[in-house]
Formats: C-alpha cells, sequence, structure tokens
C-alpha cells in the first residue's frame, strides 16, 4: 500500500514534481526560441543535478515545496537543458492558491549563457487570457 501511495503521489499523480518537470520539459522543447538556442525539440535532454558519485547515474532534481502563511503552496524547481547547439538552466515556480485545484506557472525561465533569459511562463499566461467583456477582464 506504501509504495502504490508513493509511486502515485511522486510519480503518476497530476501535481507531483515528475508531471511539472515533464511538463515544463515538452514546453521548452516546443518553443522556437528554445530551440533556436539548443537546437531541434526531440535532440533537447532535461536532467537534474550531478551526482557526487561518479557511479550514480540518477541526476535528482533540485526542488522545494513550501506554504506561505496565505495558504499558498509554492514549488520551485531547477534542472539542466542541453541540446546540440547549446546547454542552459531552467528555473520554475509553480503557485497553487487555495481556491486553485492545480499549480500553475509563476516563472518559467530558460537562461542560456550569452542569450537574453526566455520567459516560456510570460508565454503560458497569454494563452490563458480571461476573457473581456465591457472593457473589463472577468476572471
Amino acid at each position: 500500500g506504501g509504495v502504490t501511495y508513493f509511486l502515485f503521489s511522486d510519480v503518476f499523480s497530476p501535481n507531483s514534481k515528475t508531471a511539472h518537470f515533464n511538463h515544463a520539459t515538452d514546453t521548452i522543447r516546443q518553443d522556437p526560441r528554445c530551440q533556436k538556442l539548443l537546437g531541434e525539440g526531440s535532440q533537447i535532454a532535461a536532467f537534474g543535478e550531478a551526482s557526487w558519485s561518479r557511479w550514480a547515474r540518477n541526476r535528482y532534481i533540485s526542488s522545494t515545496e513550501e506554504t506561505d502563511k496565505w495558504g499558498t503552496e509554492h514549488l520551485r524547481f531547477r534542472f539542466y537543458v542541453e541540446g546540440p547547439l547549446g546547454q542552459g538552466v531552467v528555473n520554475a515556480h509553480l503557485v497553487k492558491k487555495p481556491s486553485m485545484d492545480a499549480f500553475e506557472y509563476a516563472e518559467l525561465a530558460v537562461d542560456v549563457k550569452g542569450h537574453r533569459r526566455i520567459d516560456l511562463a510570460a508565454k503560458e499566461k497569454q494563452d490563458h487570457v480571461a476573457p473581456k467583456i465591457f472593457g473589463a477582464r472577468w476572471w
């Protein structure tokens, strides 16, 4: 029972770190700006922190979870991306307010040395714009 709970909550759940990592990686692979700096989307690899052990193949995703005094949950994680043209660091910050069912991106940014930061969260927020009625956004 414990193993099943762990697998569901840490791997298969839509709110797991693994699901958010996979979504962020897919977003990066599909973005034309990232493809221009890193290479074709199918060739972009994403991985976590390097281990101190040279024998270890497992690279964990550095992440923190916290809940602020208003009950808002914050999930921050960092990982690395690499393609045939370059490599970069991804910083993600997800927020889930008490009234929300799922996390949403407050920050999803790719930093490639020598280039401007690519802000993917801004693009994702533009895709989910509230409808405008009588000149005001009703969300």
